[in-house]
């Protein structure tokens, strides 16, 4: 995957990933999150283009207690 998006990006490319799943969905954007603070790939703009993902990122966001601490900061950093 990391070699993927360097070299789509590099390219000049847009990656698309499809979900059909919401569990999926934050998975993904769980990976992503990790890949770009570990300088894997480029900090690029994502777009999640599943309403009900984004809905349930929202409500997630009002139970950082029960996170651990790596999601709880990855939650918070945006």
């Amino acid at each position: 995957m990391t070699d993927v998006i360097t070299d789509t990006t590099k390219r000049g490319g847009n990656l698309v990933i499809p979900t059909f799943a919401v569990e999926q969905a934050q998975e993904i954007m769980y990976h992503l999150a990790n890949l770009v603070y570990a300088d894997r790939i480029p900090n690029l703009p994502i777009f999640l283009d599943r309403p009900m993902a984004v809905n349930i990122t929202d409500v997630l966001r009002l139970f950082g207690e029960y996170m651990d601490e790596d999601t709880y900061r990855l939650f918070n950093s945006g």
